[in-house]
């Protein structure tokens, strides 16, 4: 009997370690986008389910991030609107709501068997575009939210 008990917990260990490997999850986000924030509080929260997620903002009003952020929209053919996420070698654009979006980014995350690319390591064109929000993805004032407008580029 205790030979079987160990067995099976050997058997099952791969899936409490796989559990516990972190999985990365890179944002640009910009400072006045509403989606941006909203999307920050629901990754907070869910972090509070799955500590394995390990997030990383770029925040494109700083010279490096805007570089890359230019390079990753140009490369997928982007537009360029925040905020944009990378989940396990998945881009998605926008943050419609937790119910949507948010499911996906929570289904990208409990799916991942590994770690997954930042930004950095996908800019010769490893991931695929994922459309992440169920309709017009737009700020509170009715404008869309586009970065191409706030006199970034």
């Amino acid at each position: 009997m205790l030979k079987k008990l160990l067995i099976i917990f050997l058997l099952c260990l791969p899936l409490f370690v796989m559990a516990r490997e972190k999985v990365n999850v890179s944002v640009f986000a910009r400072e006045g986008c509403v989606h941006c924030q909203e999307e920050q509080v629901f990754l907070a929260d869910l972090q509070k389910d799955l500590p394995q997620i390990s997030a990383q903002y770029y925040d494109i009003g700083q010279v490096d991030a805007r570089e890359l952020f230019n390079a990753i929209t140009s490369k997928y053919a982007l537009t360029k609107g925040t905020p944009i996420t990378l989940v396990n070698g998945q881009l998605v654009q926008g943050f419609d709501t937790p119910e949507n979006t948010g499911a996906l980014l929570r289904e990208l995350i409990t799916d991942a068997r590994s770690a997954g690319p930042r930004f950095e390591d996908i800019k010769k064109g490893e991931a695929k575009v994922l459309d992440g929000s169920a309709g017009p993805s737009v700020c509170e004032d009715g404008k869309p939210c586009s970065v191409e407008t706030g006199g970034f580029f």
